[in-house]
């Protein structure tokens, strides 16, 4: 599979496409038009994110994020550090290739 937007650093953090991530970790993608928000669910977690809003709710508790979500191409993109820290994924960073992996 390949990403429809690479990530990008804002302010030191890594922005990742959300839908793609969550699909292949295992995870569900929620869109509320209305609100701009995007709810993450994975195992028995859940995200809540809005657009342009560095707060968050985290399995019911506030947390700001360093950047918020934003929208780039259409694509929700949001701070890897935020979710990987909440969702238990396993991030990697190789510097030499400039690779980001999750597990």
């Amino acid at each position: 599979m390949m990403l429809e937007q690479a990530p990008v650093i804002e302010k030191g953090n890594t922005l990742i496409p959300i839908r793609f991530v969550t699909d292949a970790l295992g995870g569900t993608v929620r869109w509320d038009d209305t609100e701009r928000k995007v709810t993450v669910i994975r195992g028995g977690k859940m995200i809540d994110l809005w657009i342009d809003n560095p707060d968050l709710i985290v399995n019911g508790q506030r947390v700001t994020a360093e950047v918020p979500p934003v929208i780039m191409n259409n694509l929700t993109m949001v701070p890897l550090r935020i979710l990987s820290e909440n969702l238990g994924w396993k991030v990697t960073w190789d510097p030499q290739t400039r690779q980001v992996t999750l597990q």
